[in-house]
């Protein structure tokens, strides 16, 4: 005498559909598996956010859209940036030496997210070609500026120009703080990857243990032309 027990229709398909999710679950843990995640780490202006955005440019795109968004950030970094060597060199006693005058207060009254149009990209091509600037940039160790400025200054007649959009590499150089977490996502030769790019400033460096579970490799990043300047946060503490 034996006995057997069957499943009824309605349980040989709860039973499929279960077997169906543990195999999409399975297959999905394997894919994870698989990625491989890196982190970049380093103290701020380091130039994780330029390796970051160098990813993008290589493995992924820079649409139209994104460029139509940071070309305002340019406009911002160059003006922002023409207003700190002003103010540096008052500081340093020199700036009734600057001889570009009405650039100077031009610059000096502009709002920071003013759009450089070709009467203050005029302005501040002078300025950048005047001796007391160039004195100041060049004492820019002492001080807290962004070093790939130069980029822009050197070429303001092309941003200044009326219908300027920021290029691919308008974008790698271009200045902008981390803050939070930001991720991207790319496929190279077949091998997922995900990027984690996390803010360097010190009260953004508590986030930074968020970020170490599934880890595969993390890229510190150090700026070596900046060994002989402070960091942002705290100018006493080099880089």
């Amino acid at each position: 005498m034996g006995g057997c027990v069957s499943r009824n229709p309605e349980e040989r398909e709860a039973w499929k559909r279960s077997r169906e999710v543990d195999e999409l679950c399975q297959s999905a843990y394997r894919r994870e598996q698989k990625k491989i995640r890196l982190l970049l780490l380093g103290p701020g202006e380091s130039g994780k956010s330029t390796i970051f955005r160098q990813m993008k440019l290589l493995y992924g795109e820079f649409t139209e859209e994104d460029r139509r968004q940071m070309t305002p950030v340019v406009y911002a970094n160059l003006v922002t940036t023409m207003k700190i060597l002003v103010r540096q060199a008052s500081l340093f006693g020199l700036e009734n030496d600057i001889k570009p005058k009405e650039a100077r207060d031009a610059v000096r009254y502009v709002e920071e997210t003013a759009e450089v149009d070709e009467a203050l990209g005029a302005a501040m091509k002078a300025l950048w070609h005047d001796a007391v600037i160039q004195q100041t940039w060049a004492r820019r160790n002492e001080y807290q500026i962004v070093d790939s400025m130069s980029y822009f200054f050197n070429d303001l007649d092309r941003i200044s120009a009326p219908g300027y959009a920021a290029t691919a590499q308008d974008m790698l150089h271009v200045r902008i703080r981390s803050s939070g977490i930001v991720v991207d996502r790319y496929t190279i030769d077949g091998l997922a990857f995900e990027i984690y790019d996390v803010g360097g400033q010190r009260n953004e460096r508590k986030k930074w243990i968020h970020c170490f579970d599934n880890i595969t490799a993390v890229i510190y990043v150090a700026a070596l032309s900046e060994y002989d300047q402070g960091l942002y946060e705290d100018a006493a503490t080099n880089r």
